[in-house]
């Protein structure tokens, strides 16, 4: 079965017969219950990367690592800058430091905590 055929038998069970207020809030709730996710966001700017909220973790997919010789994790703190996890933890990042440093990789934000975007 398809990843298509999947969707649509989660939907449709969640909203024959009902109402269609009903049946789109079941039917929202029974895709999120299925494992549904949204797709990971792609950093690309500063600005992007300072609006995260604290506690998102970004991920550097890219080659040409520079911030250090393994793939890079970062969590951002509560003091605004950014934790490369593995690393030094006395040294942080800072977004503006980030984006030039990673600037031919693929940043993705990896999680970010609900409600606080």
């Amino acid at each position: 079965m398809s990843t298509r055929d999947e969707l649509f038998a989660v939907l449709e069970q969640a909203i024959v017969g009902k109402t269609s207020i009903v049946g789109a809030r079941e039917a929202t709730q029974a895709v999120i219950d299925a494992g549904w996710r949204p797709p990971v966001r792609v950093i690309e700017t500063v600005e992007e990367l300072e609006a995260l909220p604290v506690g998102s973790v970004v991920l550097d997919t890219g080659p040409e690592r520079q911030l250090s010789n393994a793939p890079v994790v970062l969590c951002k703190t509560g003091w605004g800058d950014w934790q490369n996890l593995g690393d030094d933890p006395l040294r942080r990042w800072w977004s503006k430091e980030i984006i030039p440093v990673a600037k031919e990789n693929v940043l993705l934000c990896v999680w970010e905590p609900e409600g606080e975007a």
